[in-house]
């Protein structure tokens, strides 16, 4: 999953396909180098993804599904 923010852009990496946490992350600062990345480490060419919305504000950005952890916008 690809993320992008203000900062840069996260890749997290799954080891199930099932909705949950990212078991690792990488940072780019941009999401063609990451992109870029995929396609030579994994081999994820570029027409392989799928966009998913963003995530609802304060909720985990490495999750598909909203999850937020009680408290997260404080």
């Amino acid at each position: 999953m690809i993320f992008n923010d203000d900062y840069g852009t996260y890749l997290f990496g799954y080891k199930r396909t099932e909705d949950c946490g990212a078991e690792w992350d990488e940072w780019y600062e941009t999401e063609n180098d990451a992109m870029e990345s995929c396609e030579t480490k994994y081999g994820i060419n570029k027409v392989d993804w799928t966009e998913i919305p963003n995530p609802k504000s304060y909720c985990q950005h490495d999750w598909i599904n909203p999850v937020r952890v009680k408290g997260r916008n404080n």
